[in-house]
């Protein structure tokens, strides 16, 4: 994988979100208001199933109806589903994908090993970058871009920062 997919996924131009939610206390619906409360330039496009409007969004059934090739897409959906939206991400071109399915591969070591093979499996055909799973996401302040589950947003300066502890995460946020 080219370092050039690394730029698609911290400095992307486009989002496509699977799992955002209008309802208040969410993590789908503190992921769209991140997104869309922030100073990001570029489209977000919210997936699903039967089109409703999210965050005031139009919404598209799939992946494939979505009007342009994201950047980045954005998975908050069951553990099953996770590897399909990978493969379709990665048929359509999209080079990076967020897994913010919290608790998603806390299980049985067996199971787990199995769920990241099948991220892993869906995502190296296409040269797909992943990060995650059960993470917060992240924050990039330089192109105003919140896709985190986080309740702050973070201020713009001279130094990143970056961590596995989604405590650690918040902390240093507040």
């Amino acid at each position: 994988m080219s370092s050039k997919t690394l730029g698609l996924l911290f400095r992307p131009n486009s989002v496509a979100v699977v799992g955002g939610s209008d309802e208040p206390g969410t993590p789908g619906h503190v992921l769209m208001r991140n997104l869309t409360q922030g100073k990001f330039l570029g489209p977000v496009m919210p997936i699903d199933l039967e089109a409703r409007p999210i965050a005031e969004l139009e919404s598209y059934r799939s992946v494939d109806t979505l009007p342009l090739t994201p950047d980045l897409g954005i998975l908050l959906c069951p553990p099953d589903e996770i590897p399909d939206y990978i493969d379709e991400f990665g048929k359509r071109g999209t080079k990076a994908v967020v897994v913010l399915s919290r608790g998603a591969f806390r299980s049985s070591h067996s199971r787990l090993k199995k769920r990241r093979m099948a991220m892993m499996d869906a995502a190296a055909p296409h040269g797909v970058r992943v990060l995650g799973p059960n993470c917060l996401g992240y924050i990039n302040p330089s192109v105003g871009l919140n896709a985190s589950l986080a309740h702050r947003d973070a201020l713009p300066g001279r130094v990143a920062f970056i961590t596995q502890s989604d405590s650690l995460f918040t902390t240093v946020l507040d």
